[in-house]
């Protein structure tokens, strides 16, 4: 008694809910919350859980961790008062894809009950599915390494935590009939094993500026296939003797110092935008110097890692 601080049996609405989140019938689950594990007086209490089924008792030590978890969270936000603000850290941990989609579902329902606000982070897919946009705040690095805030649009927060990697080669088209025409060539097991076809969603200069531009700075082997309406091959004028569109490279080599300043004009020909390149030099000269290798690594990676479709538009 002198260690036990409370045991408690959750509540009929407790047990049911978490039953409904993991898919399993529990007729009881206890929490004791005690120091009996706990070295010195200022240690925090523990808490110890039993769970009873039809035919089967267990503690937290043979139950799993996201088992453990939910019944822990589920009784808090329940007994939560009205118009809270909860916290919730990457609830998601060790739950099923199915239990993580319940849990969110639960959120939605206590929040909208009780007025309360929750806020979650999160690294799952499954845990913003079914959220409104306006609920989702996507926080994401930047080429100068700064995390800047994104207000959900069009499914982008989705898709950075559903980029599962499944081949050895990566690529990212504009929308779904791309990715359908693309998935169509790839007719070989061997092909299909190897290339893993990804959307991203916003368009073609949300691409080129929040996705391709950061990964040539960091020179990551990703491959982009834009629509053909944004091909430029620049096959005329003055920039053409830098480009070599045979063997998809930029003739570094060829750019002689009066040409450097040209560019941020060789980027908008190809891109058809400007792309402002940021660097974190603290001197003039190093700065410039630096985001000179930035361009340089960008138009590299423009003719060896982005496509085009070989039509407009894939409709």
């Amino acid at each position: 008694k002198e260690v036990v601080y409370s045991n408690i049996h959750l509540s009929y609405e407790a047990i049911k809910t978490i039953s409904y989140i993991m898919g399993q019938e529990y007729e009881d689950v206890q929490i004791v919350t005690h120091t009996l594990y706990n070295k010195g007086s200022d240690s925090l209490p523990s808490k110890t859980i039993f769970i009873r089924k039809k035919d089967l008792e267990y503690s937290e030590a043979f139950a799993g961790t996201g088992e453990s978890r939910m019944a822990l969270l589920v009784n808090d936000i329940l007994n939560a008062p009205e118009h809270s603000l909860i916290l919730l850290d990457e609830p998601e941990i060790s739950l099923h894809p199915l239990a993580i989609k319940k849990f969110e579902k639960f959120l939605v329902c206590q929040s909208l009950l009780k007025d309360q606000q929750i806020v979650v982070t999160t690294h799952s897919p499954y845990m913003i599915q079914d959220l409104p946009e306006n609920s989702i705040k996507f926080f994401k690095k930047n080429a100068d390494n700064q995390v800047v805030v994104i207000n959900e649009n069009e499914g982008q927060a989705a898709f950075e935590l559903d980029n599962d990697v499944r081949g050895n080669i990566q690529v990212y088209v504009e929308d779904k009939l791309s990715k359908a025409l693309f998935e169509k060539v790839l007719d070989t097991n061997y092909a299909k094993e190897k290339i893993n076809v990804d959307v991203i969603p916003g368009g073609a200069n949300t691409i080129i500026n929040e996705y391709i531009k950061p990964e040539a700075i960091m020179q990551n082997n990703v491959f982009f296939v834009l629509d053909g309406d944004k091909k430029n091959n620049i096959s005329n004028g003055k920039y053409v003797q830098f480009f070599d569109f045979k063997n998809h490279s930029f003739r570094r080599e060829k750019l002689s110092p009066e040409f450097e300043d040209q560019l941020d004009a060789m980027i908008k020909e190809l891109t058809d935008q400007e792309l402002k390149f940021s660097s974190s030099g603290n001197k003039k000269d190093a700065d410039k110097i630096q985001q000179k290798e930035m361009k340089l690594k960008f138009l590299q990676y423009w003719m060896s890692h982005v496509f085009f479709l070989p039509c407009l538009t894939p409709e």
